[in-house]
């Protein structure tokens, strides 16, 4: 859609009354996508794995108190969700 398009698009929800609901909806979706994206990121962030491989071929792993960091931020990230979530609907 182009700008003229799209400004005469809002003009005419404007003048019917709607916009504040096409607002609220266009809203209510960039939550829902934020959540989607950080419950995404929350899964990669929990699979990730602190391995590194030195400069003469060892391997080392970096995983000394990892566990708890990673629960407590799995539980803290899915409150947050859920809390976004029931503000949406």
């Amino acid at each position: 859609m182009c700008l003229d398009c799209f400004v005469a698009f809002e003009a005419e929800l404007q003048r019917s009354g709607l916009y504040d609901s096409y607002v609220k909806q266009i809203r209510k979706g960039n939550i829902l996508h934020f959540a989607k994206e950080l419950e995404q990121w929350l899964a990669e962030a929990v699979e990730y794995d602190n391995t590194y491989v030195t400069e003469h071929g060892d391997i080392e792993d970096w995983k000394s108190n990892e566990s708890a960091a990673k629960l407590k931020l799995t539980n803290e990230l899915t409150e947050y969700i859920e809390y976004l979530k029931s503000k949406v609907e």
